[in-house]
């Protein structure tokens, strides 16, 4: 990678913040792809994994308003921290369950909505920590390295994951998620940020003022409402991906295959976004992650693991891009002061349609067919970020010129 991609770490406190998202990022690849195959294996049923994932989904929503105003009264790696030992306890208990041989659908239920909140609180202070701990200038080139470091990881934490589902002992790959999460709490630590300048206002009046902050950028809720669509739809590739890679692909190494060739694609498209500067980011954000849906048609038809995984690395270099300049625009925007609970809205509008679609994805594949329902969905999920791209406020926004300093991002 080129040195002047790599100039957001020569700061300290961003460094940090990239180490601690660095060690989460492995536990990240690990547990999806063993709590998958463990409910698969529990339950043998396409419709369980969904309600687990619709579960965590549920109570990641709920808290992440809540979650808003906190981050912007507060240090913001402080609810970080929390947020990090929180999953660490829920991810714990998961895989000595597991281990143990003792895991029912409710505990799995219960245990991944416990964690699926603390993500929630993790997120809106997440979002907004980025233009407190790394120079204006570098700011694009940040969000990117943060992108691209679970990708890194993400190559070989499927494939690793695969092996061990394998063996027989998905609960370890938790156990290992679970300490990740100890190590990231402890880089964060090591963070000292200023607080937001306090309102002085309510928890109400702060919530209020946050909805009237989000609601008065017509480029931010109109990209938010579609890409609410395209997210709801993408819940049918990660409920059928791993019941086809068993059924059809050979089993967990499969899909485990296809997960760390999106990872390979996130890699090339946030080398790509560190250097490349778009003048209309919204508009660039929805024509790249329109690549996106493009691996789940070759999942339904399921050809060769290896096309399936090349459609997956395209559709991943396609996505982090788009999500870099999403979140390069919402930070260039966004006052500081506001930032958090803004990004609590936009999370919340964009994610607040997922449970459902995880939950019905396996009734509705039940009713019409798999094949039917994951190109429908994918259908619909590109046709709205046509439409996203298509829309003036997104198609026209530009953001200000670059601030002196590094130029390279």
């Amino acid at each position: 990678m080129p040195q002047a991609s790599l100039g957001a770490l020569e700061e300290n406190e961003f460094r940090l913040l990239f180490l601690g998202r660095a060690v989460s990022a492995v536990g990240d690849q690990l547990a999806p792809l063993a709590l998958a195959f463990a409910v698969l294996e529990a339950t043998g049923s396409a419709s369980d994994l969904g309600f687990v994932f619709a579960a965590r989904e549920v109570a990641s929503i709920a808290v992440l308003l809540a979650a808003g105003v906190w981050a912007d009264r507060m240090r913001r790696e402080r609810l970080m921290i929390a947020s990090n030992l929180a999953s660490f306890a829920t991810q714990a208990a998961t895989g000595m369950l597991l281990l143990a041989g003792a895991a029912h659908l409710w505990q799995l239920l219960v245990l991944q909505a416990l964690s699926g909140g603390a993500d929630g609180a993790f997120q809106p202070a997440r979002n907004a920590i980025t233009p407190q701990v790394v120079s204006p200038a570098r700011l694009q080139q940040a969000n990117a390295l943060l992108q691209m470091v679970g990708s890194v990881v993400g190559v070989v934490g499927p494939l690793v994951a695969a092996g061990i589902v394998a063996a027989g002992s998905p609960g370890i790959a938790l156990l290992v998620d679970a300490a990740t999460f100890l190590l990231s709490a402890a880089f964060l630590a090591g963070l000292h940020t200023t607080a937001p300048k306090r309102s002085g206002e309510t928890f109400f009046s702060d919530l209020r003022g946050g909805w009237s902050e989000f609601r008065s950028y017509e480029w931010l809720w109109k990209a938010v409402a579609l890409v609410c669509v395209s997210n709801m739809m993408g819940a049918a590739y990660f409920v059928f991906g791993p019941y086809i890679a068993k059924h059809n692909l050979g089993g967990p190494g499969a899909w485990g295959i296809i997960l760390a060739a999106n990872s390979a694609g996130w890699i090339v498209g946030g080398l790509i976004s560190t250097r490349y500067r778009p003048q209309r980011p919204m508009l660039a954000s929805s024509l790249c992650a329109m690549i996106w849906p493009i691996q789940t048609p070759l999942l339904a038809w399921h050809p060769n693991v290896w096309i399936v995984a090349l459609g997956a690395a395209v559709g991943g270099a396609g996505l982090i891009m788009g999500i870099t300049f999403w979140f390069t625009t919402l930070q260039s925007k966004v006052p500081q002061e506001s930032l958090s609970r803004v990004s609590s809205y936009d999370d919340l509008g964009g994610f607040i349609f997922n449970p459902l679609g995880f939950a019905i994805a396996g009734p509705i594949g039940n009713l019409i067919g798999i094949t039917a329902t994951i190109i429908g969905a994918a259908t619909i999920s590109t046709t709205s970020y046509l439409i996203a791209a298509a829309t003036p406020a997104i198609r026209t926004l530009r953001l200000d010129p670059t601030p002196t300093g590094d130029t390279t991002a």
